[in-house]
C-alpha cells in the first residue's frame, strides 16, 4: 500500500496532456467548420423535397 500513496502521476504531465488534446479538439472542431462552409460555397446543393423524406 505505500507505492500506492507515493506514486501519482505528475500533474504538470497531465496538464500538458489536457492542453495539448483541447488544442487538437478545437483544431478538428476549426477545420470542420471550415470544411462545411467551403463544401457549402462551392457545391449548390437542391433543397430536400418532401418526396424525399
Amino acid at each position: 500500500m505505500s507505492g500506492a500513496d507515493t506514486v501519482r502521476p505528475p500533474h504538470a504531465l497531465v496538464r500538458a496532456l489536457a492542453d495539448l488534446l483541447d488544442l487538437g479538439l478545437e483544431a478538428a472542431a476549426a477545420a470542420g467548420l471550415l470544411a462545411g462552409q467551403v463544401v457549402r460555397s462551392t457545391t449548390t446543393l437542391p433543397r430536400p423535397s418532401v418526396s424525399a423524406r
